[in-house]
């Protein structure tokens, strides 16, 4: 963990990561609709509002997730896309986070926050090289498997809503087939969670692409296919073995 912090001090001093800062009580609860419930049932002191102490308990990574948060936000409300720090630099900080999860003290939150924090990057400029795209994925999917299974369901709705972000960012043939490609081993190969999340993914993917028309005559694998939900969709090719 000293690692991970020596490394983000690095790269924010070169200006290339978001800087661990974060104003003064920022809106999670509009922007993500979670609670923060305050450690061990600890009150906040005389004086301290429950939202300020709430933010007091957190880790100092989550509190740097809230601040990307907030920093693409406020961009948007400018009419920017573009950030002051590199936004693939930025990502993968955020992929190291999420390697070192068994620290934080609320897993779910931590990983709510990375994933919308991912999210709010893919709405700016410019678009993830397609190794961070699978890199994304990979640690996104691997986190969501690895907790406990009374938090997987809450957690499907914001990796799901990151796969729509990341084909929404460049949303052309070669992303939804690169996300795809990434997908068809949970699918068709793993464990029967990694089965069910990976089908579902697919799924969700192949029916965001119908909206885009670029997207409609897109060809993908046989064994892709079959998790339309619609199966008398004619607007997806086959591809022929």
């Amino acid at each position: 963990m000293c690692r991970l912090f020596r490394r983000l001090r690095r790269l924010i001093s070169c200006n290339k990561v978001a800087p661990l800062e974060v104003l003064e009580q920022p809106p999670v609860s509009d922007v993500l609709g979670i609670h923060i419930p305050p450690c061990g049932g600890a009150l906040p002191p005389q004086g301290t509002d429950s939202l300020t102490f709430a933010f007091q308990l957190l880790d100092k990574d989550q509190l740097y997730l809230l601040g990307i948060i907030q920093d693409c936000q406020a961009a948007r409300l400018r009419g920017l896309r573009t950030l002051k720090y590199s936004k693939e630099e930025t990502a993968k900080a955020i992929l190291d986070i999420l390697g070192h999860l068994e620290y934080f003290r609320d897993r779910p939150l931590s990983l709510a926050l990375a994933f919308e924090a991912l999210l709010q990057l893919s709405f700016m400029r410019p678009h993830f090289s397609p190794s961070v795209v699978s890199a994304i994925l990979h640690r996104t999917t691997e986190a969501v498997l690895g907790s406990a299974e009374e938090d997987k369901e809450g957690l499907k709705r914001p990796f799901q809503s990151l796969l729509g972000g990341l084909l929404l960012e460049a949303p052309n043939t070669s992303t939804l087939l690169q996300l795809l490609t990434d997908l068809r081993y949970y699918a068709l190969l793993g464990s029967e969670d990694q089965r069910k999340l990976g089908a579902s993914s697919i799924s969700l993917l192949l029916a965001l692409s119908r909206r885009f028309p670029n997207l409609r005559n897109t060809v993908i694998r046989p064994e892709q296919a079959c998790f339309r939900n619609n199966l008398k969709e004619d607007d997806i090719i086959i591809e022929e073995l």
